[in-house]
């Protein structure tokens, strides 16, 4: 799944064409990909056509898109190898490092040892057999290499230089090298390999050899990424796409419900306040029971007492003594109001208030005794 996956967002490397000059002429190796195996699809070999001794770059490179498009080969990846004499390379062996380590010391190894200008040159190192190879090329060429494939409308992804082709081994078959198999296609024809044929093939399946195995002269920013950045891209839209519409889905599976929720409160809610208006009028109408069962019981209680107060008066009452009136004021205080034919009657009148504490709770007290026509007393009298 991993690997099917890295393989769906890289870009596709089906076609592979590798490029070396030897002498005047051009040896091309067109690679095929026929999943899952590789196949070598031709070899060529074509004279330069050059009018002089001079090798002009720029007419390489519109000769080498002639002979695509008579091979009808379109390449994804193109790879071209320089002869080693436009390089400078040398072996050494390092302390066992990182990659990163060993990356920083190869550039102070290069820029103590190379001929070029500082800054003048573009370099890269591979390994081989327990060391590692060290290689430099002179910027100025470079980019003429570059450039010149760039004008033809070819896309230069590998500038290598040519190897050494042991560990190849070669049949009528198939050619195997670092530890893969690359099958003859029926267009190639039978004939014997040139060192020219074996360096085109290098320059090829370098592509898609490990890059810690083989040179690759050109920067990090003139390499066609092995990522295709559109594709992957697109798969990160669709994934955020379904990212957003999983969290759509979860958030309105979430409101719907709450919805339920908040419809199934509201309806416990209006049961809630149903019950609280009964609550409220059965409230209302106790306490309006209570309130006339307080005004009968105090009516009760009133009545009682003055049946109880008339009771009293009368069991109190005395010769020679009578009322006239019986009021009872807000402080509870009884006002009688009499005749006494005589004063000694009238002092035991009172005296029997001040024996008697079933009903009233202080000493009575004469307000007023006033003799009257007739030898008849009007007196006041309170009594708590």
């Amino acid at each position: 799944m991993k690997s099917e996956l890295k393989k769906f967002l890289q870009n596709d490397r089906k076609r592979i064409l590798g490029v070396y000059l030897w002498g005047k002429y051009i040896y091309l190796a067109g690679l095929i990909r026929e999943d899952p195996h590789w196949s070598v699809l031709f070899f060529s070999k074509e004279p330069l056509h050059i009018d002089d001794e001079t090798i002009q770059v720029r007419d390489v490179a519109e000769q080498i898109k002639m002979l695509c498009l008579k091979e009808n080969f379109n390449s994804d990846f193109l790879a071209f190898s320089v002869s080693a004499a436009q390089t400078f390379c040398y072996q050494k062996k390092f302390p066992e490092m990182s990659l990163s380590e060993l990356s920083e010391s190869v550039r102070w190894d290069i820029d103590a040892n190379v001929p070029y200008a500082e800054n003048a040159y573009w370099y890269d190192f591979c390994y081989q057999n327990d060391a590692v190879w060290l290689a430099a090329i002179e910027k100025n060429g470079a980019c003429d290499i570059l450039d010149a494939f760039q004008k033809a409308g070819l896309q230069l992804t590998h500038l290598t230089m040519e190897a050494l082709a042991e560990g190849m081994n070669c049949d009528a078959e198939k050619i195997e090298w670092q530890q893969q198999a690359f099958s003859f296609s029926d267009r190639i024809e039978s004939r014997i390999l040139e060192e020219g044929d074996r360096q085109a093939f290098i320059a090829a399946a370098s592509v898609i050899a490990a890059p810690e195995k083989n040179i690759n002269f050109l920067p990090e920013v003139y390499r066609h990424s092995l990522w295709n950045w559109k594709k992957i891209s697109c798969s990160l839209i669709l994934i955020f796409l379904c990212i957003l519409s999983s969290i759509s889905v979860v958030n309105y599976w979430r409101l719907y419900k709450l919805n339920g929720q908040l419809r199934e409160k509201t309806q416990q809610l209006m049961l809630l306040n149903r019950d609280n208006q009964k609550i409220a009028r059965l409230t209302q109408m106790k306490d309006e029971r209570d309130r006339t069962n307080l005004i009968l019981t105090n009516l009760s209680a009133d009545r009682l007492s003055w049946y109880s107060i008339l009771i009293h008066l009368g069991v109190l009452n005395v010769d020679d003594v009578w009322l006239s009136d019986v009021t009872i004021d807000e402080n509870h205080y009884l006002q009688l109001q009499g005749k006494a034919k005589n004063y000694q009657a009238l002092v035991d009148y009172i005296h029997k208030f001040e024996t008697e504490n079933e009903i009233f709770t202080e000493r009575p007290m004469l307000t007023r005794s006033e003799m009257m026509p007739g030898d008849i007393i009007v007196f006041t009298m309170q009594i708590k």
